[in-house]
């Protein structure tokens, strides 16, 4: 089967409302976490060589969020991948219609077993002759269970027609592309093609209009990572039990063991809490970017708990330890706070850098840093700022004018510039009611590169500062009141 049909719904338009976090960085990190709905693919995949699958996430609130696969099982694996984010039972099931309108065949539902096995093994049997899956599989793989897991259903299946590689494609440029790399790994005349010269741009248009709106324009990560303390340093730890007690939840630590450990000398402690951190970030940051996970030699714990205690402490020259630790890669975000970033970094940073304001704009222009990160690190400062010295606003305010103003000053180096980091910025915006900075706002957005999903237009984007609704979102800065609502987060 040559298929280039359309696999995606028409987008209905919605109001935007402003988040502090962007569908992207919830699908990477927590959709996983919410439990497989209904499944559907288009029937007869065997006999015609593909399919096109539909896998849903359902939300508590009862609310949808969904990803599209165009399966080619013959040759090309993903060919075209989409999804849509918490919509509305009644705004799927319409997109189910429409979708069904769109082919000859209904949808059937299917075990999430089976599209799973479908999806992974069409893409690996294209990955043996270098055919890659669309470049949207890097968020939509996170609808499907991650092929790796133990728990991941396994079926054995045969891909191909009658052990062959046939390329159907829809014109002779597509057929150029993937031709020369058949010819090269199987020899010309091992493997069948079919061309259909087919009129398609319609397609493009309905997966401009079905996926989210565009995120205006990525930052790159670049950080060059210094050398760390070798494994050996820990030696001349002060308190050498330290790893020992730390290498574990913190939610786990009861009170007494916490006093016992925030008893010791400060200044001793966080030479020892400092040092941890940096040897363990030279053990694993190679592995962890390489999402080798399970290769760490220290677990997560280590670093969150000894950042949260360096916190309490509060002592102001520890900031840069914390501040290497938000040089970290995505993945690294990922690995040591998952969901949880806020709670470990935004009270830590308003702690320690609270009275030097220029280090987190020193920061903030750093180049080649993850976006979340810097959220994170000025999002925790400001907030922090505003909770406990709302009389400090002329000052945050200025801050964060210099920081929008160097990201606009630089809005064509993607080593500085990410259009989700500067749309969640305007949170802070809003907390100021920043109205004062509407100029450099516009300017802003007049470049075309931000991720307008984040507050909406500019428009959108200036009404919500102006009202105000966000208020700081800062945790108790006391250790004790800290690990009881983190404890009662978790449980909930």
């Amino acid at each position: 089967m040559c298929f280039n049909s359309c696999i995606m719904a028409k987008n209905k338009k919605s109001k935007k409302q402003p988040t502090q976090s962007s569908p992207q960085t919830y699908i990477r990190t927590r959709m996983r976490s919410l439990p497989i709905g209904q499944c559907y693919m288009l029937p007869d995949w065997k006999e015609q060589g593909a399919t096109v699958i539909v896998v849903t996430r359902l939300h508590p609130k009862g609310t949808i969020s969904y990803a599209t696969y165009m399966v080619d099982t013959w040759c090309r694996g993903l060919v075209n991948s989409a999804y849509k984010f918490n919509v509305s039972p009644e705004d799927f099931q319409e997109d189910i219609d429409y979708m069904n309108d769109m082919y000859p065949e209904e949808f059937e539902k299917v075990d999430y077993s089976l599209v799973h096995n479908i999806i992974y093994g069409a893409i690996e049997f294209a990955g043996e002759v270098e055919l890659m899956p669309h470049s949207d599989w890097a968020l939509t793989r996170y609808f499907l269970m991650d092929d790796d897991d133990d728990d991941a259903p396994f079926i054995e299946m045969e891909f191909g027609r009658d052990g062959k590689y046939v390329l159907c494609v829809a014109d002779k440029i597509e057929q150029s592309r993937c031709k020369s790399k058949l010819d090269r790994i199987l020899g010309p005349g091992n493997y069948e093609y079919i061309v259909s010269e087919e009129d398609d741009d319609y397609i493009d248009d309905y997966v401009d209009d079905f996926n989210l709106p565009d995120i205006g324009k990525e930052g790159v990560y670049a950080y060059q990572h210094p050398q760390y303390p070798s494994k050996e340093a820990l030696s001349k730890l002060h308190f050498p039990h330290l790893v020992d007690t730390l290498n574990s939840p913190i939610e786990d630590m009861d009170d007494a063991k916490l006093d016992e450990v925030m008893a010791l000398p400060h200044d001793e402690l966080s030479d020892d809490l400092e040092l941890i951190i940096r040897v363990a970030l030279g053990a694993d940051w190679k592995a962890i970017e390489n999402n080798k996970w399970k290769d760490a030699k220290y677990d997560y714990h280590l670093i969150t708990t000894s950042l949260l205690l360096l916190g309490a402490i509060g002592d102001p020259s520890r900031l840069d330890t914390v501040l290497e630790v938000a040089r970290q890669s995505e993945e690294a975000y990922d690995f040591y706070f998952g969901d949880y970033a806020e709670w470990f970094i935004d009270m830590v940073v308003y702690q320690l850098a609270k009275d030097n304001l220029e280090s987190i704009f020193n920061f903030m222009i750093e180049p080649g840093l993850y976006p979340y990160m810097r959220l994170r690190v000025l999002q925790g400062l400001t907030d922090g700022i505003m909770e406990h010295e709302p009389e400090r606003r002329e000052e945050v305010l200025e801050l964060l004018r210099r920081v929008l103003q160097y990201l606009l000053d630089n809005c064509e180096d993607d080593k500085i510039w990410d259009g989700s980091l500067v749309a969640l910025l305007m949170g802070s915006l809003e907390t100021l009611q920043a109205v004062e900075l509407e100029p450099l706002v516009r300017d802003l957005y007049a470049t075309g590169y931000v991720d307008e999903h984040v507050y909406g237009d500019i428009e959108e984007t200036l009404h919500a500062i102006k009202i105000g609704d966000r208020k700081p979102e800062i945790l108790p800065l006391d250790l004790h009141e800290w690990l009881r609502a983190y404890r009662a987060s978790i449980n909930k």
